[in-house]
């Protein structure tokens, strides 16, 4: 066990406090070898669910809270992306939100349970998708939200999906269109199958989007490439992109939605949020909304 307050995953403990926390918790565990199955046990760790709420003007929407980064993500849903909140704030009940990189689904129970319009969320990540599905299942949101356990690229295709730290609710996940093109930082690689955008709504498996937002930590160009005649519809109305500036692919990505009718509206750095801003460089996303001309 060490100390790194600028640590990504909430695996490695963050201050001095929660450290200690971990080690009282070790002891206590060995002490009393609950990690040893019994009846008793597995019942006791069935029925334990903490519970964590973000607060809203219509009431409380609850999160799955087993987890350090599930709590910082609960806590931290008005102050890390106000910009992406402020976005939400302007569906309407009658909009259709893709949420594509959804992580546990914070976004998305928001755009659901607040605004009250309906949502396709796609998390392909197995740990994050679980909790997503429990996070619906906690707010009685089965008949607003549709859920996909697939990645969205730039066509129907076969590759590898990496996971970087096997936790939860984490991110820097990532499907490569690539199969032998792996992360060294990758700890974990999943067999699965990729889809575009372009042939998800041709499908009709789901309702058209009027509103997409796209956080995926790299593949934002591959999914837009994949997504030309969904970008032309006007049904489509805006877009929120987590993009990498220095990205060689990004100046592409703005022409593609430029001649597809989007313009820049807003735009904004996460890191503005934050003190800290040591591990910039590791996550130098900026939050674009694009809309319609």
């Amino acid at each position: 066990m060490k100390v790194d307050k600028n640590a990504i995953g909430s695996d490695i403990a963050r201050s001095r406090r929660q450290y200690f926390a971990r080690l009282i918790v070790d002891k206590i565990i060995r002490a009393f070898r609950l990690n040893s199955p019994s009846l008793f046990k597995t019942e006791f760790y069935q029925r334990w669910s903490p519970e964590c709420f973000i607060p809203t003007k219509i009431g409380k929407i609850k999160m799955v809270a087993g987890h350090g980064r599930l709590v910082w993500r609960a806590q931290t849903f008005y102050t890390e992306e106000p910009q992406t909140v402020d976005w939400l704030d302007k569906l309407k009940s009658s909009d259709v939100l893709w949420d594509i990189g959804a992580n546990v689904g914070i976004y998305s129970l928001y755009a659901a349970g607040v605004r009250r319009c309906r949502v396709v969320a796609f998390e392909p990540e197995p740990n994050n998708f679980s909790i997503l599905m429990q996070n619906v299942c906690l707010n009685n949101l089965y008949k607003k939200i549709m859920l996909c356990n697939c990645p969205v690229s730039s066509k129907n295709m076969p590759s590898t999906f990496q996971i970087s730290l096997l936790t939860k609710g984490g991110a820097f996940n990532k499907f490569t269109e690539n199969k032998y093109k792996i992360r060294k930082s990758s700890k974990i690689q999943i067999q699965s199958f990729g889809f575009s955008l372009d042939n998800l709504i041709k499908s009709k498996l789901f309702p058209k989007p009027t509103h997409i937002k796209i956080d995926v930590d790299g593949n934002e160009d591959k999914i837009l490439s994949g997504a030309k005649v969904a970008l032309q519809d006007k049904s489509l109305r805006s877009l929120l992109i987590e993009m990498e500036e220095k990205n060689k692919e990004h100046q592409k990505s703005l022409r593609l939605l430029s001649k597809s009718g989007f313009k820049i509206e807003k735009k904004r750095s996460n890191w503005e949020s934050r003190k800290n801003k040591k591990n910039m460089l590791l996550s130098p996303g900026v939050n674009y909304i694009f809309s319609r001309y």
